[in-house]
C-alpha cells in the first residue's frame, strides 16, 4: 500500500510540473484551427440519402435508357483517350455505383459484386430487413457496371 500511495505521489508531482499555469496560458490557434477544419469537414458531408430516394433514383434509371452517370462516363472517356486506362476492380465499382446511387453514407443500403460477366461486374443493390426474429434480403436493384469504361446500366 505504501508503494501505491508513493507511485500516486510522485505521478502526481510529474503532472503538476509538466502543466502550464492556467492564468499563464495563452490561446493557442492549433485548437482554433482544428476546430475550424472539422467545421468545414462537416459542411462537406453530404447526408444519407433517404431508402425512398434511393428507391426513387434506382426506379428512374430503370425507366430512362441512358442515366446521369452513362453521360458522364462517356464525357470522361473523352477527355481520358489518350490515357492508359487500368481495368476497374470488384471494388471500385461497388464505389462508383454508391456514388452513383448517392448511398456512399448509408449503412442500410448494400452493394455486393454478384458475378462477372463479359467483361463487366453484375451487381445487387438491397438493404436487410431485420425485425428482431428473422430477417431478410430487399432487393432494390441489379447494375451492371464495365470493367473498362466504368459504365453503369440498370438490368432490373
Amino acid at each position: 500500500m505504501k508503494k501505491v500511495w508513493i507511485s500516486l505521489f510522485a505521478v502526481s508531482i510529474i503532472i503538476a510540473g509538466c502543466s502550464k499555469d492556467v492564468a499563464q496560458q495563452e490561446e493557442e490557434p492549433v485548437h482554433e484551427d482544428i476546430e475550424q477544419v472539422e467545421n468545414e469537414q462537416e459542411q462537406q458531408e453530404e447526408e444519407p440519402v433517404e431508402n425512398e430516394e434511393v428507391v426513387e433514383k434506382i426506379k428512374d434509371d430503370v425507366a430512362s435508357g441512358e442515366s446521369e452517370q452513362e453521360k458522364e462516363t462517356s464525357n470522361k472517356e473523352t477527355n481520358k483517350s489518350d490515357e492508359q486506362k487500368q481495368p476497374l476492380t470488384e471494388d471500385g465499382a461497388v464505389q462508383l455505383l454508391k456514388e452513383h446511387l448517392r448511398v456512399e453514407y448509408d449503412e442500410t443500403i448494400h452493394v455486393l459484386v454478384d458475378r462477372e460477366e463479359d467483361g463487366k461486374y453484375v451487381l445487387q443493390v438491397f438493404e436487410v430487413i431485420d425485425d428482431g426474429q428473422n430477417s431478410h434480403t430487399a432487393t432494390l436493384g441489379w447494375y451492371t457496371v464495365d470493367k473498362n469504361t466504368g459504365e453503369i446500366r440498370s438490368i432490373m
